[in-house]
């Protein structure tokens, strides 16, 4: 298996944890923000009843398998074409870190939901990032994250994904690897650099860093999955944050 593709199925262990959990959660009519490669429609399409995912890019599934789901193409922020007060849950993973006006995000997000609807999103942990990710134009800690929701909605709880040893094992060879790289970077280019500049190089080291720890550690690299994952109370060891957010005081 190529380690470009390991990189995948690593990262996206760590998001199905939250798919998992809002498919327990979400019922009736469901936005979800940011389809990505589409693996959030199986797990949150069959729990809710009208079913509406948006993204900027088309990605190919076969809807006839979801019934419920609608395809909405478009950029966010704004949420183009989607009603006032209409849905009882909003989805939001992995997303907002990318956005340069989180505040019309955000503000976008409350129209769009029903006065006793709720938001479900989340964000990597900034002191978790082993180095600046160029496609992130913000990451946050866990009180900064909470405060920018705490803008919009009375209500912000919220739970960590943290991971066992294997995932901790997994996470020091990665801090180990970037450490290593970034100790050629004397002129610290990874810091000063447009991010718009910085993506080829980024994707270059990431994949040479994601390599080498395959070589290394193929079985490590390849047995984590979700289940090496956890939900649990939101702090700095988390790898993610996911908050639940609604306007019930």
């Amino acid at each position: 298996m190529r380690a470009s593709l390991l990189s995948v199925l690593f990262c996206c262990s760590f998001i199905w944890i939250a798919y998992k959990t809002a498919a327990g959660i979400v019922s009736r009519k469901v936005l979800g923000i940011g389809t990505g490669n589409g693996y959030g429609i199986r797990e949150i399409a069959p729990n809710a009843n009208e079913f509406w995912t948006l993204d900027k890019n088309y990605i190919t599934i076969d809807y006839r398998n979801y019934p419920n789901t609608r395809f909405v193409k478009a950029k966010v922020p704004p949420l183009t074409n989607i009603p006032y007060n209409y849905f009882d849950y909003v989805v939001c993973f992995q997303l907002i870190e990318h956005v340069e006006d989180t505040l019309t995000l955000l503000k976008e997000i409350k129209r769009v939901l029903k006065k006793d609807g709720e938001l479900l999103i989340s964000t990597p942990n900034k002191i978790r990032s082993l180095t600046r990710n160029p496609y992130h134009v913000q990451e946050y800690t866990r009180d900064e994250f909470k405060s920018l929701l705490q803008l919009f909605f009375l209500s912000v709880s919220g739970y960590g994904v943290l991971g066992n040893d294997n995932v901790e094992l997994y996470y020091e060879k990665s801090k180990n690897s970037v450490n290593q790289i970034l100790s050629f970077d004397i002129l610290k280019l990874n810091q000063r650099l447009p991010r718009w500049l910085l993506r080829l190089p980024y994707d270059l080291f990431n994949r040479i860093s994601r390599h080498l720890i395959l070589i290394d550690n193929k079985e490590l690299t390849m047995g984590i999955s979700d289940r090496d994952y956890y939900l649990d109370e939101p702090n700095d060891n988390c790898y993610d944050f996911l908050f639940v957010t609604n306007d019930n005081s």
